[in-house]
């Protein structure tokens, strides 16, 4: 859904007629529809200047990834960061969240084009953790300091631990997927208090996330990744193209298109 209609709901009487995005598919039904009847506070204003599409992406993603950048890693100026699975939405919005706060973003993917696709968005240095040792090159990148934080949101069995022999002493990572597929990473106990290391869980935006998160975007600057747009009839083909991981950013359904 992409327009809110008018209604008697008093709550919405600075809504009709105006852009909206909803977690749907997600938190209600209705992700697939041309329409939804959905609560006045389950809305959010789009800003002019932000495109329906990239809104998508931004209303899923960004005020998840400024909560685990800002609100539980506390990233600041001079911070080393590593972002997992970095040309995803979650994973690029981290890229930019850091880079607004000033920290050097070493961003990490499992191709060179995706590698590529996220320094496209700001991130300072890009890894293959498919053809390169991530841990190493983290050290070598950092100049043997390590990241002071890290958003892991792919849960990759072999790259979990990888990820973990990145951090620096006393790092904290931020978990909010499992991209991969897998809910069980083995994990190693010894590395985690040896370096005194902090892994947290924070999969939800901030109270009042989405306004800011459209509040920023609506200031310009925010870059999407985004594979495909796809019309409703074709959502099958949109569905292969995520399962076969044959694409890069979000494939997008539009209800709107012909």
């Amino acid at each position: 859904c992409s327009i809110v209609v008018p209604t008697d709901d008093p709550a919405a009487k600075n809504l009709p007629g105006l852009p909206g995005v909803w977690m749907l598919g997600v938190d209600i039904w209705g992700g697939y529809g041309q329409f939804v009847k959905t609560l006045a506070r389950s809305t959010q204003i789009v800003p002019d200047n932000v495109s329906f599409h990239d809104a998508t992406v931004i209303g899923r993603h960004l005020a998840t990834a400024m909560n685990q950048v800002d609100g539980s890693g506390k990233v600041k100026e001079g911070d080393w960061v590593l972002v997992m699975g970095a040309s995803g939405g979650l994973g690029s919005f981290c890229i930019q969240v850091a880079k607004w706060a000033g920290a050097k973003v070493i961003a990490a993917a499992g191709t060179d084009a995706r590698v590529a696709a996220a320094v496209g968005v700001g991130a300072d240095h890009g890894v293959n953790y498919r053809s390169q040792d991530l841990a190493a090159e983290v050290m070598r990148v950092t100049g043997g300091h390590g990241a002071d934080f890290v958003c892991e949101n792919v849960a990759d069995p072999i790259m979990f631990n990888k990820a973990l022999y990145s951090m620096a002493r006393g790092g904290k990572m931020v978990t909010a997927g499992n991209a991969s597929g897998h809910n069980e990473v083995p994990l190693d106990v010894r590395r985690l208090y040896l370096f005194q290391l902090h892994i947290i869980g924070e999969p939800r935006e901030a109270p009042g996330g989405l306004a800011r998160a459209f509040e920023r975007a609506g200031k310009g600057g925010v870059k999407t990744i985004i594979d495909k747009v796809y019309p409703l009839r074709d959502a099958t083909e949109g569905h292969r193209r995520v399962t076969g991981r044959d694409g890069i950013g979000k494939v997008i359904l539009d209800p709107t298109l012909v």
